[in-house]
């Protein structure tokens, strides 16, 4: 019993399952066999032949009580000839009495011998009974009840026909040539003549849905076809569905109708360096036959759109053209398509609509309006905001995308613009609060090459390359960030003198120093103003060897008016300074010990301060890369 159903489950699960091979749908037919006359009664008797001379047929089966047993498996011949020839085989069993056989009926044909599997009564009475006694026995009848297979022939081919919701027709290859190896398909109508014979060649001729076809170099098609007959063969015209595994081309080709359209679609995979897929599209309006629905020359004809997936994930659909190129055999031909006018959809969400044939910079298109990710909208070449070296340019064009390009090329702008640099020293500046030389180790330096100074750059880590902002213009500028703090401005001149200053407090530009000086490089005059109004706020002077010659400073927090309020000049007639305050009208009011330009030890003694920044020494500055 165990192994019964274990044969129930297999033929179950075989006969659900869509076969891809001949082999397949043979398994599946002898295990249905297989299942029908399994027993497991068990009978000493063995086989008896009992022939009927004057009706020309015998019956080989178990007999008991003058009857075939139930449950046993019996056979009937046709004893016409010599040799008997099987009529019926299968398991005995009875309903309302009369004799059912679940089994095998042969009919001989002139290709061969065909054969129904499925359910059968068998009687030689008119009654519908079966009598054993040869003398009273009538002629032999053979009524199908349930069929469930056709095994047979298609012209050259074995054929096995599934009855099922779903009447299926399986075609074996062929034993010559190169057509096709297996061919199913499903049949709406099964005929089956008075005598148990059936037609295969006009089963296949009902074939229109559920189709699959195997070709020996390992294409496989599958969907819906169009069976024509052709000189007493049947021309299979494939018109929806899919086809893949052709040992070249495409990876998988598909033909749809979509939403008024029919669609011609190919899967490339690795086959095409470029493309991933491509959706071609013809109007279903009667333009295109059914017959050309797999014609790559007629579709492209009457092609209206098409879809581009690109192997990098990019994106088109819109117009395309199509060219004929004559291969170097001078026999075949080559067709290639060209993206015109559409929309170009990067991997990263930008977009471009317009003419993908024409204008082009670099890989990115420009005959048409460019759509960024960030919501900028650019007419035409956007690559003109920028100003870059060729090797440069060479980089930008490997980007993947608009955006990702607009990015680099104005951080590369930015990196020509604004070059980075390492010095080896601290940088020296003037500082009018504490009214002598201070200095700032910044993390790097910048050089704005179009103002021509350099910008001392505290920075906590990130990317400087983030920090600078393009305007509608395209022009490129320094932006402060919550990351980057500036201590100093500076510019110098060719021998690394300074020329001015902008110093800073508190992350805020404060003053703004410009130094003169001698020809030796000793400082000549400081003067420093207030950066947000401008006024000068502090003057120095100096002798030829750096000591300070007279220093004026002025008020702040007034009405905006430089108003002197101290002042400090060398007589040195006696070596000494005269040291003055004045009130906030700028009048003479005492006199008074003003220190700068002076330093003291920490040992006791005073000294002459520095008070101007040591001069930048060009060969220390390193570029750094940005």
């Amino acid at each position: 019993m165990n192994k019964l159903l274990s044969l129930i489950f297999i033929l179950t699960y075989i006969s659900a399952y869509p076969h891809n091979n001949f082999a397949d749908m043979k398994e599946e037919l002898n295990m249905w066999y297989q299942t029908k006359t399994t027993t497991s009664i068990s009978y000493t008797k063995n086989p008896k032949t009992i022939d009927f001379p004057t009706q020309h047929y015998s019956i080989c089966g178990i007999i008991d009580k003058g009857v075939l047993c139930d449950g046993t498996v019996a056979r009937f011949y046709d004893t016409t000839s010599v040799v008997p020839e099987l009529l019926l085989e299968g398991k005995v069993s009875y309903t309302v009495g009369r004799l059912v056989i679940d089994g095998v009926k042969y009919i001989r044909t002139s290709s061969g011998t065909n054969k129904i599997y499925g359910t059968f009564y068998v009687y030689n009475m008119d009654d519908f009974s079966m009598n054993y006694k040869p003398k009273k026995a009538g002629e032999l009848r053979i009524k199908r009840d349930k069929i469930s297979y056709l095994d047979g022939f298609f012209l050259d081919r074995a054929a096995i026909v599934r009855i099922s919701n779903v009447n299926t027709i399986y075609l074996d290859k062929k034993n010559e040539g190169n057509s096709f190896t297996f061919l199913s398909a499903e049949i709406p109508n099964i005929s089956i003549k008075d005598d148990d014979s059936f037609d295969t060649f006009e089963m296949l001729l009902q074939a229109n849905d559920g189709v699959t076809i195997h070709w020996q170099d390992g294409t496989v098609f599958k969907g819906r076809v169009k069976p024509v007959p052709v000189e007493g063969r049947i021309r299979f015209i494939p018109l929806e569905g899919q086809r893949w595994g052709m040992p070249n081309g495409p990876k998988k080709i598909s033909v749809q109708r979509d939403n008024g359209n029919i669609v011609f679609f190919q899967e490339y995979g690795e086959y095409n360096t470029l493309l991933y897929s491509e959706a071609w599209f013809v109007k279903d309006d009667g333009s295109l036959v059914e017959e050309d629905y797999w014609n790559k020359l007629k579709i492209l004809e009457n092609c209206y759109y098409a879809k581009w997936r690109y192997q990098n994930g990019d994106y088109f659909e819109g117009i395309i053209k199509y060219a004929i190129t004559q291969n170097a055999d001078s026999i075949t031909s080559t067709i290639s398509t060209t993206a015109t006018k559409g929309i170009f959809k990067y991997q990263n969400g930008d977009r471009f609509e317009g003419d993908v044939s024409s204008s082009s910079v670099g890989p990115f298109f420009v005959d048409g309006t460019t759509y960024f990710i960030d919501g900028t909208i650019t007419q035409g070449n956007w690559l003109n905001n920028f100003t870059l070296t060729n090797s440069q340019w060479q980089e930008v064009y490997r980007s993947p995308n608009p955006t990702s390009a607009k990015e680099l090329a104005q951080k590369l702008m930015y990196q020509n613009a604004y070059p980075k640099y390492k010095y080896s020293n601290c940088i020296d500046y003037f500082d009018p609060d504490t009214e002598d030389q201070q200095s700032t180790c910044p993390d790097y330096i910048i050089y704005d090459k179009s103002k021509k100074y350099f910008i001392c750059v505290f920075d906590d880590g990130n990317d400087l390359g983030s920090g600078f902002v393009v305007d509608d213009k395209g022009n490129i500028k320094l932006e402060s960030s919550d990351h980057r703090r500036i201590s100093l401005r500076f510019a110098i001149d060719d021998n690394g003198y300074r020329n001015w200053e902008i110093v800073y407090k508190d992350d805020k530009p404060t003053y703004i120093n410009e130094f003169t000086w001698y020809s030796n490089g000793i400082i000549e005059s400081i003067k420093s103003y207030s950066y947000s109004t401008k006024k000068l706020y502090l003057a120095c002077y100096f002798f030829s060897d750096g000591k300070l010659r007279s220093a004026y400073q002025y008020g702040r927090g007034n009405t905006g008016e430089n108003i002197l309020r101290k002042s400090k000049e060398a007589h040195p007639s006696y070596g000494g300074y005269t040291c003055k305050l004045y009130d906030l009208n700028g009048n003479y009011e005492r006199s008074i010990e003003w220190e700068i330009g002076i330093g003291y030890s920490l040992f006791g003694g005073s000294y002459v301060q520095e008070m101007a920044p040591e001069h930048i020494e060009l060969s220390k500055m390193r570029q750094m890369n940005n």
